[in-house]
C-alpha cells in the first residue's frame, strides 16, 4: 500500500479551498472530530497540557498534574485506514497510564467490550520481566461516544472490577469510563445552578464550535481559567489552514467510507435473497412440487433460470 507523505497529503487544492475559506469565516473546529479531539488534547503546549490534565482529573476523580502523552503523532495513513480510530495514550504523573478516544459512530462494534479489550492490553503491556505486580499501576480507558450507550440519565459510567453481590472492589487498577455526549443537552436544559468538572468538559467536547456552549460556560466563574485556556487553544487551533484542512479530510474520508459499508452491505442483502430464492427452488423441483412457471412464480426467479437448475 503506497505511504501517503506529509507534502502528499496536503496537496489537494479543493481541500485547501475549504480550509481557507473555513478560516476566513472565523468558523470553529468541532472537538467531536476525531482528529481535532486528539489534536486538541495532544499538543506540546501550556494550554494543551493543561486542558488534558484537567479531563482526565475531572472523569477519574482525582487530581492529575502532569499527563505526558504517548503517541502525540497524527500520521497521514490514518485516513487512508479502513475503521478510523485516534486515541491519545498517556502517562500520569504518578505512574499510572491512560487512553482517552471520542466515537462518533456506533457502528457494528460492541463499544462495551472494545473498551475493556483496550485497557487489558494496555494493563498487559506494563510490567517487565522481574517486576512485581505491586508495580502494576491504575490504567483509564476512557470513552466520550457521541451516541448514547446506556439507557439512562446519567452522563458519565465508571466501571471496576468487583463482586456482583457484596459490591467489594476486587481492585481499582483496571477502570472503563464512558462520557456519553447527548445526554448533556437534558443536563443544560435543566439549567442548573453549578456545573460538575466532568459536566464543563462534556460541554466544550460537545458543543466547542457553538456560541451557545461559551455563553454557558462563562456563566460559571469557577471555570474561568478552564474557559480561557480552552478556548485560547480551540482559537488558535481554527485558524490554522491545516487543522481544518484535516477535519474536512477525516469527514469526507468518514462519510465515504458509510457510503461503502451501506453498499457492501446491500449487495449482501440481495446475494442473501437470491441464494434463498434457489434454495427454494432446488427444494420444489426435488419434491416435484409445481410446474416450473409456478416454481418461477413462488421462488422469484426466472422461467430460465429454474430451467437451469432443473437441468443440473
Amino acid at each position: 500500500m503506497e505511504i501517503i507523505t506529509e507534502e502528499s497529503f496536503y496537496s489537494d487544492e479543493r481541500l485547501k479551498a475549504l480550509s481557507r475559506q473555513a478560516v476566513e469565516e472565523g468558523r470553529i473546529l468541532s472537538l467531536k472530530n476525531d482528529i481535532v479531539f486528539k489534536s486538541f488534547f495532544s499538543k506540546d503546549s501550556e494550554e494543551s497540557h493543561y486542558c488534558r490534565c484537567r479531563m482526565i482529573s475531572a472523569v477519574i476523580g482525582k487530581t492529575v498534574v502532569k499527563a505526558k502523552v504517548l503517541n502525540p503523532e497524527i500520521l497521514p495513513d490514518y485516513f487512508t485506514a479502513k475503521v478510523p480510530r485516534l486515541d491519545i495514550l498517556c502517562e500520569l504523573d504518578d505512574g499510572s497510564e491512560v487512553d482517552v478516544e471520542i466515537q462518533q459512530s456506533k457502528n457494528n462494534d460492541n463499544q462495551e467490550k472494545r473498551a475493556v479489550y483496550y485497557a487489558a492490553k494496555m494493563l498487559s503491556g506494563i510490567l517487565r520481566s522481574g517486576d512485581t505486580y505491586e508495580k502494576i499501576p491504575n490504567t483509564y480507558q476512557i470513552m466520550f461516544t457521541d451516541f448514547k450507550l446506556v439507557d439512562d440519565k446519567n452522563l458519565h459510567h465508571d466501571y471496576l472490577l468487583k463482586d456482583s453481590q457484596t459490591q467489594h472492589i476486587l481492585t481499582d487498577c483496571l477502570q472503563v469510563h464512558f462520557i456519553e455526549l447527548p445526554k448533556i443537552k437534558e443536563i443544560i436544559k435543566a439549567l442548573p445552578k453549578k456545573l460538575s468538572e466532568i459536566e464543563f468538559w462534556t460541554i466544550l467536547i460537545a458543543m466547542g464550535d457553538s456560541s451557545e456552549a461559551h455563553k454557558i460556560l462563562h456563566s460559571f466563574p469557577n471555570f474561568k481559567e478552564d474557559c480561557d485556556m480552552a478556548e485560547t487553544l480551540l482559537k488558535k487551533m481554527s485558524r490554522d489552514d491545516r487543522e481544518w484542512y484535516r477535519q474536512i479530510a477525516l469527514e469526507e474520508a468518514e462519510i465515504e467510507y458509510g457510503a461503502r459499508m451501506a453498499s457492501a452491505t446491500k449487495v449482501g442483502l440481495e446475494q442473501g435473497s437470491r441464494n434463498k430464492a434457489i434454495e427454494i427452488a432446488k427444494n420444489m423441483l426435488a419434491m416435484h412440487i409445481g410446474t416450473t412457471e409456478q416454481i418461477a412464480q413462488v421462488s422469484g426467479l426466472s422461467i430460465k433460470e429454474v430451467q437451469e437448475l432443473a437441468m443440473q
